[in-house]
């Protein structure tokens, strides 16, 4: 059995590796001939020269392997971080604080009974009130065809309602909308001569009840100074009622909501945005915040219901604070929008920012210093 034929393992084997063997053969007959004391022949030594010279014009046989090795984990890495730059997440949390002129949203279902204003116990001081589309007014002289307006009482002292008249205003006592069942509710910056009001437009399977209060005179007498007035109750009952509301202090906040859950939250108005400004604070993002333009187009959606934390209306604008755990959509924009839902490498950068960096230059390290043990075992 010759040498080459007792050191191939196979079929497979490498020349250079091949090579090695006879070099090895060689060598090792050499020193048995000095070993006896006996001159090597010419032919092992000249033997022992050519096959050394075409190993070192050989290249490495575990070079080619190594360089298949470094390719196989770079097109890895470029996937694994092609993978989590392009691919969002399923859902994250986000924190918007918007100005607009119109919030259209949808109540849920599951939830007890809402009263506007947000606050428990508020009256509202109203200059004017206009309520359309009722089903039922108490009294029934208060309006007509389901219509209703109320307008602040006139001190006979001026010629026109005063903020200073206040005791003479309309009272919006409360606006109840029942539980159990989904409401859409469109609220929208009114007009009204030279004043703002707030517009609600609720529509749902249960009846809406307003109960306002009218301030009316309920003895005539000749003296301006002994007039008396009352509060005379009025309530207007309706499916699809809409309600217009003119506070007398249009400075002074009105808050329409708080705390209250809805499935679907939308500023769109007659086919544009109603947004003025506003601040959309991705939790899973790198950004601080991103800042919402006038006009620009807001979509949210999450598979949860949305918190309102707050909707409020002064100084003719409405300001809506909402929060999502589960959001599943924000996009931003009109024609192309922009997709603000963040992304695998967001969510990794934004939990470890530092662990990440730290954790990919180990590795890195960690491979220039395997490669060089294994060169140099090769080599040994």
């Amino acid at each position: 059995m010759t040498s080459r034929e007792r050191s191939s393992p196979g079929k497979h084997e490498s020349v250079v590796d091949l090579i090695s063997v006879e070099i090895e053969h060689k060598l090792s007959l050499v020193n048995e001939a000095l070993a006896k004391g006996q001159q090597p022949s010419a032919e092992d030594v000249d033997a022992i020269e050519r096959l050394s010279k075409l190993k070192a014009l050989l290249p490495p046989a575990d070079d080619r392997w190594r360089q298949r090795l470094d390719l196989l984990l770079l097109c890895v890495a470029a996937i694994i971080l092609l993978v989590s730059v392009l691919v969002r997440l399923p859902s994250t949390s986000v924190d918007l604080d918007v100005r607009a002129t119109g919030v259209n949203l949808t109540l849920a279902g599951q939830r007890s009974d809402l009263l506007v204003p947000g606050e428990l116990g508020e009256i509202v001081a109203l200059k004017q009130v206009r309520v359309s589309r009722a089903d039922q007014i108490f009294p029934p002289e208060s309006g007509s065809g389901g219509n209703l307006e109320l307008r602040q009482a006139v001190s006979p002292k001026t010629t026109a309602p005063r903020k200073d008249n206040a005791d003479l205003a309309v009272r919006l006592q409360e606006i109840s909308i029942p539980s159990d069942v989904p409401f859409k509710i469109a609220l929208t910056v009114s007009y009204s001569a030279d004043s703002r009001g707030l517009a609600i437009d609720a529509s749902g399977a249960k009846p809406i009840t307003v109960q306002l209060g009218e301030v009316i005179e309920v003895e005539a007498v000749t003296s301006a100074a002994h007039r008396r007035y009352a509060i005379l109750p009025v309530r207007a009952i309706g499916n699809n009622l809409n309600v217009e509301l003119y506070p007398i202090d249009k400075d002074q906040p009105l808050t329409v909501f708080r705390d209250v859950q809805v499935s679907e939250i939308n500023f769109d108005g007659s086919g544009h945005s109603s947004i003025l400004s506003g601040l959309a604070v991705i939790k899973s993002a790198t950004e601080a915040g991103v800042k919402i333009q006038p006009s620009d187009r807001l979509q949210i959606r999450s598979r949860e219901p949305m918190l309102v934390r707050e909707l409020t209306f002064a100084k003719g604008e409405l300001k809506a604070r909402v929060s999502s755990d589960t959001a599943s959509t924000i996009l931003l924009g009109d024609k192309n929008p922009k997709n603000l839902m963040p992304t695998i490498f967001d969510w990794v950068r934004f939990r470890w920012p530092t662990q990440l960096y730290g954790a990919i230059s180990a590795l890195a390290v960690l491979w220039l210093a395997l490669r060089r043990w294994w060169s140099s075992g090769n080599e040994a």
